[in-house]
């Protein structure tokens, strides 16, 4: 992959300014931004609970096991580092310059899109154009999330079988 990844492209170009050079854009604008997405994260959450029903969102979770929810999550959190480490060996593999720290970024972002987007391949087309913004050929980035997807499938038919 030729270039870094978006919301990482920044950091290179950019070096702290001397101290008689005093700016306030750029932090203005950073939390200018974080308190734009509290806000809209903030806003959406307050949205979805007033349209919830809590009475039966807590029996749910009261009836929930707590083991399996555990259980769950720690495999959840153990795995996704798994996953970007195949991806990216995948991407090496087609040429496409991609470390597991940024894999693992990417996925997760994708793995975000996938839940709050309506289909199952969002989270994927997000991955793709994320490694397209970071000068990675659309085909090769295609190629390896195509690839990563069969071989996850593989795993899957292989588990089963066994």
């Amino acid at each position: 992959m030729g270039g870094r990844l978006p919301w990482r492209s920044h950091q290179k170009r950019c070096s702290r300014p001397a101290a008689d050079d005093f700016t306030l854009s750029r932090p203005v604008s950073a939390r200018l931004k974080f308190w734009l997405r509290l806000t809209v994260s903030l806003g959406v959450l307050a949205f979805l609970l007033r349209h919830m029903d809590l009475v039966s969102l807590r029996d749910a979770l009261s009836r929930a096991n707590s083991d399996q929810i555990l259980l769950a999550t720690f495999v959840i959190f153990a795995i996704t580092p798994l996953l970007a480490w195949r991806w990216s060996g995948i991407a090496r593999a087609l040429g496409v310059h991609l470390t597991t720290r940024s894999a693992l970024m990417v996925v997760l972002v994708g793995a975000f899109f996938n839940q709050i987007l309506p289909s199952a391949i969002g989270g994927d087309a997000v991955r793709v154009w994320l490694l397209s913004k970071a000068r990675a050929p659309l085909t090769k980035s295609v190629a390896s999330i195509v690839l990563d997807r069969l071989s996850g499938m593989l795993g899957m038919i292989l588990i089963a079988a066994a």
